[in-house]
């Protein structure tokens, strides 16, 4: 599983990268534009509630614990919520729809990132079959356990930052960067190498 650092990460990068052109600079935004960013961040984290809530999120089965957070039903289930609230919100049709795909986009971010770790089984078509799916391989690392002298942690950690934020900044600086065009794809390629990078020293961990 991948830490809740990279989850938060995944959560806000989605609003960054997907946030309308017209918005607000994020330099510009308001107190209560944080909400939204905020919310998402909450529901690409929320899967792993599972720890806090056992008895609600956990099953057992032949095979063993089954977290149906971690299937694409539990997955939904606050990106379902929040379409509902939106439904009932007096507000323009784009931004509607554009907050609809940010929120889904923010919730299976949990899974995706989960599936590439390569590590653990998810049961992603619970309730329909238990059966567990997971990737032959990973290209993210686990979310070690949270000790201050856990030398994996940061190691781990740093694996995850250096995948995640280059990620991501290179989808922003392929939407909104105001450079020509030659300077801005040599900085997405710049970003995009340094987040394979670590993608690449990911891989060779042992799973």
């Amino acid at each position: 599983m991948s830490s809740f650092i990279g989850h938060a990460i995944s959560g806000l990068g989605v609003y960054v990268t997907t946030r309308a052109a017209k918005e607000p600079a994020l330099r510009d935004l308001a107190l209560r534009d944080l909400f939204w960013p905020a919310w998402l961040v909450f529901v690409a984290m929320a899967p792993d509630l599972d720890y806090v809530f056992r008895s609600l999120c956990m099953r057992r089965d032949a095979i063993g614990v089954l977290r149906i957070t971690h299937s694409l039903v539990g997955g939904l289930v606050f990106p379902a919520l929040t379409l509902l609230a939106l439904s009932r919100l007096k507000m323009a049709r784009d931004t509607r729809w554009l907050y609809a795909v940010q929120v889904v986009l923010a919730g299976l971010s949990h899974l995706a990132m989960d599936m590439l770790v390569g590590v653990a089984s998810l049961p992603l078509l619970w309730p329909f079959t238990t059966q567990r799916f997971k990737m032959p391989f990973g290209v993210l690392p686990s979310g070690p356990a949270f000790r201050l002298d856990n030398v994996y942690m940061y190691r781990n950690l740093l694996m995850e930052v250096g995948v995640l934020i280059p990620l991501y900044a290179g989808i922003y600086l392929a939407r909104f960067a105001k450079f020509d065009g030659r300077k801005r794809s040599i900085g997405v390629a710049v970003l995009w190498l340094c987040s394979l990078g670590f993608m690449g020293w990911a891989f060779t961990l042992a799973r």
